[in-house]
């Protein structure tokens, strides 16, 4: 992979220096670096932005109270689970769905270490699938991506969300078809 990368990169400014727009290639070689670090930054403040945001909400009971919401229809879902491995599930949609995957990550490490021990397979299986319908109300990176471009950057939270629910309930409907044809 390196080679290939070192070929294309020696195409690229071979192609410069013959159609005399080294000038161009040149500034552009700065600029990268520059535009990385101005990215880095911007993703981080929102990162942190969204962070602050959920230690609010958990602070002021919110993300329980969401929680205790979700578990009941995630018992519909898991029907043999116990509370505990449903908290976790229920945690790591919130923490998904408000964009803060980090802490859905720890959430989501630790259902998955309980169900494998537990040997409950179609729970994963569903779990997984869940996960991977990326329900979101607020898509935090995408959003400081956007910013650090766009001046509308969170023109994208609708369209978002209304395409994230789409998915997550067809992921809902689908497993659950399959799950009761599986033998």
């Amino acid at each position: 992979m390196n080679k290939l990368f070192a070929i294309i990169f020696i195409v690229a400014l071979s192609f410069f220096v013959f159609t005399r727009r080294s000038a161009e290639a040149s500034n552009a070689l700065l600029e990268i670096p520059l535009e990385g670090i101005k990215l880095i930054v911007s993703t981080s403040a929102g990162i942190m932005l969204f962070s602050g945001l959920l230690k609010v909400a958990d602070d002021s009971g919110l993300i329980k109270l969401l929680t205790r919401f979700l578990n009941k229809l995630m018992s519909f879902l898991f029907p043999t689970l116990q509370d505990n491995d449903i908290d976790l599930i229920s945690l790591n949609l919130i923490c998904n769905f408000l964009g803060i995957n980090g802490a859905a990550t720890t959430a989501g490490l630790k259902t998955m270490e309980s169900l494998s021990k537990k040997e409950e397979y179609k729970a994963i299986i569903t779990f997984l699938t869940l996960n991977a319908s990326g329900f979101c109300l607020i898509p935090q990176g995408i959003i400081s991506i956007r910013g650090t471009y766009i001046d509308n950057a969170f023109d994208i939270i609708l369209p978002s969300f209304l395409l994230s629910m789409f998915a997550f309930f067809t992921t809902i409907v689908l497993n659950k078809v399959l799950i009761k044809y599986d033998k």
